[in-house]
């Protein structure tokens, strides 16, 4: 069975908050939509889920994606995160 996963917006055709969608298929030419994989939630990610990638890690599913908040006109550093 594949998977894909592509950047969506559910509530809208327009821009907005950044969710991961997800399909599926056994054949590659007819796809099942699935629900959605991530969506905004917390403070490091809370107006946008964007591009990244899964990781199968022996059996254990990790995202690696870019998490996106709105800032201030200052600009602020303070929740940025090395992985």
């Amino acid at each position: 069975r594949y998977h894909a996963f592509f950047q969506h917006h559910p509530a809208s055709a327009y821009q907005g908050p950044m969710h991961w969608g997800h399909a599926t298929s056994t054949d590659m030419l007819h796809w099942q939509h699935e629900p959605i994989a991530l969506a905004p939630g917390d403070k490091y990610d809370r107006d946008g889920c964007f591009s990244g990638s899964a990781v199968d890690d022996d059996g254990v599913l990790s995202l690696i994606y870019t998490g996106h908040i709105c800032l201030d006109d200052r600009g602020n550093d303070s929740i940025i995160r090395e992985v």
